[in-house]
């Protein structure tokens, strides 16, 4: 988890990382200190954001899949939430951000990666993306 990020950032580039859930989280702090112990102080050139993607400040909700835990989803539309299939479990609420919240910390870096996982809501999130993918 988390092996684009690590990349680049052992080789110095600012990382910018979004990851809602929190046992990925875990797991992709854990990995970024196998790799590199300095990650997390002043001087980290990776940042994790703990929130998920949407175009408004809000919660959603985390849904695990008991017959499959590779196809968890958050979802924040409350009418695919009552369609949602009777294996899925509801966690949590999971808390978003607007992207372009992060256009003054992309505003002097060259970005040469851009990653998302777009399994649910994957329109809505690149709808709400456009002005910090344009910059």
């Amino acid at each position: 988890m988390g092996l684009h990020s690590i990349f680049f950032g052992l080789i110095n580039y600012s990382v910018l990382s979004f990851e809602p859930i929190p046992e990925d989280i875990y797991i992709l702090k854990k990995n970024f200190w196998r790799n590199n112990k300095n990650y997390f102080d002043s001087s980290s050139s990776i940042t994790i954001i703990n929130e998920a993607i949407y175009p408004i400040d809000t919660i959603c909700h985390y849904y695990r899949n008991v017959k499959n835990p590779n196809a968890n989803i958050i979802l924040c539309d409350k009418r695919k939430e009552k369609n949602l299939d009777k294996n899925y479990t509801k966690i949590g609420g999971i808390r978003t951000t607007k992207m372009t919240n992060f256009i003054p910390w992309i505003n002097d870096k060259k970005i040469i990666l851009l990653r998302l996982d777009l399994i649910s809501e994957g329109k809505i999130i690149l709808d709400c993306s456009k002005e910090l993918i344009f910059k």
